[in-house]
């Protein structure tokens, strides 16, 4: 009979993990944003593993900071990234680059497009060519993505 008892009661833990489990991830669920990430693309310095990963990492981080309050609980959308442009030059000791970002938004139901939104920017920094392309990439993405909010009104 002790055996039976702790068996049960290790069953019961056991459950009551795995409820605790499906109930947190419900929570997550309810809780998470409108805006899933889709394709992340970078089409215009292709094969620079740097602006791939400065890129990336950018618009995730963009993509958790948006305010999106003002979107219904029901609605879902997918936002899709491409850095489409990067060009560089180098002056008397520094560099300049420019960064244009395209963002397309889609219902996640269908696939209906909501917005094209495009952002660039340009850095001019002393010394090497690869800083100034990254912190151009950070800020095409901060310009295309505060359009996000008022395309989701």
């Amino acid at each position: 009979m002790v055996g039976r008892a702790r068996l049960g009661v290790g069953r019961g833990v056991s459950v009551g993990i795995v409820l605790a489990a499906v109930l947190f991830a419900l929570a997550a669920d309810a809780k998470s944003s409108p805006v899933a990430l889709g394709e992340v693309k970078n089409r215009a310095a292709e094969g620079d593993v740097r602006v791939d990963r400065t890129f990336r990492s950018a618009v995730e981080a963009e993509l958790r900071s948006l305010d999106l309050s003002n979107v219904h609980p029901s609605e879902r959308y997918v936002l899709s990234a491409t850095l489409t442009k990067m060009d560089v030059k180098s002056r008397k000791r520094q560099a300049e680059s420019t960064a244009v970002v395209s963002a397309t938004l889609r219902s996640a139901r269908g696939g209906a497009l909501r917005a094209i939104i495009e952002g660039r920017a340009k850095a001019v920094e002393d010394g090497e060519s690869a800083s100034v392309k990254e912190s151009a990439v950070r800020g095409a993405v901060r310009s295309a993505f505060r359009r996000v909010p008022e395309a989701l009104r």
